[in-house]
């Protein structure tokens, strides 16, 4: 807001202050409102297009996401974040196969980018190849120790039925908070998983105290999908102030 008031043509700070009003704020029109206007100051701000895409898929919006995203990749192709990203839409968007090979084009850009590999391993498992799963998943965490990774990793091997092991990421994860930061978001993800509700929602609702890191993607995110028939999910996006 500083940057804006000393030149509100400053279309990388609409981008950044766009971010904070939907990912920790819930500012569903103010966010909107400065990733336009950002997109306005500079159509070529590959930025402004990623961050605009990553809004329309938390609200579910996927063809409008994927249209950004695509025009985030041609104005920077070989970003690999944007090109992740790609196939973050398709994930989300329950297009697992067009996530996969998605994921596969990020890889060949750079075979060490974690990101990829996470989420190559999660649409593996949304299709039920669970050694495959597993497999991109260990590659993701031997690159990248972080706690969305071992999340993942975890979920993972809850869905696949190795409820020992996805317990034994669960400690993990909470070793890892002893350090450094862990997202409750992240560790409902495992719990859902297990389907574990109680916990499940234990953690979303700690996430939702927080203001926590992902918590925008709850309504859209497959992991999650276990979650949907129970009141308390309904009642978060409410208290999120998710639009229709």
């Amino acid at each position: 807001m500083k940057a804006l008031q000393i030149d509100e043509g400053l279309a990388e700070a609409h981008v950044a202050l766009a971010f904070a009003k939907y990912q920790f704020d819930w500012d569903w029109a103010g966010a909107e409102s400065g990733f336009q206007r950002a997109i306005e100051l500079n159509p070529n701000y590959a930025r402004a297009h990623h961050g605009y895409g990553s809004y329309l898929l938390v609200l579910g919006r996927f063809d409008e996401a994927l249209a950004e995203i695509r025009r985030a990749e041609e104005l920077d192709p070989l970003a690999l974040i944007i090109s992740h990203y790609v196939g973050h839409v398709y994930y989300n968007s329950r297009r697992y196969d067009l996530a996969i090979e998605q994921y596969r084009k990020t890889l060949e850009l750079d075979a060490r980018f974690a990101w990829a590999h996470c989420g190559l391993g999660l649409a593996y498992a949304q299709k039920g190849m669970y050694p495959q799963a597993i497999a991109a998943l260990e590659e993701a965490w031997r690159l990248d120790e972080s706690p969305v990774v071992l999340a993942g990793l975890g979920y993972t091997l809850a869905k696949s039925g190795r409820r020992e092991k996805a317990l034994k990421a669960l400690d993990q994860l909470q070793e890892l908070s002893k350090g450094r930061p862990v997202a409750p978001y992240d560790i409902a993800t495992v719990y859902a998983g297990l389907d574990d509700k109680e916990q499940a929602f234990a953690w979303l609702e700690q996430a939702y105290e927080d203001r926590g890191l992902w918590l925008p993607l709850l309504r859209v995110d497959p992991a999650l999908d276990s979650l949907h028939s129970d009141p308390r999910f309904a009642e978060l996006l409410r208290r999120m102030n998710f639009p229709p």
